[in-house]
């Protein structure tokens, strides 16, 4: 079964799904084989900070 995408809010409409952001997370979250965690520094493409969803508390295009 494929993954269902988050619908796509204002606050992530504007993201540019090939850019690097600079990612505050709420929680952590699985990512991969790691997990992603709030105290880290996370640097995510565009695509990826928006299938994350409301695990992202702020993002900052680098």
């Amino acid at each position: 079964m494929a993954k269902k995408k988050p619908a796509e809010t204002p606050a992530f409409a504007a993201i540019e799904p090939d850019a690097i952001y600079k990612v505050q997370l709420a929680r952590a979250v699985p990512f991969g084989r790691m997990i992603l965690r709030p105290q880290d520094e996370v640097k995510l493409k565009g695509k990826v900070v928006v299938d994350l969803g409301d695990a992202v508390t702020s993002y900052e295009k680098l």
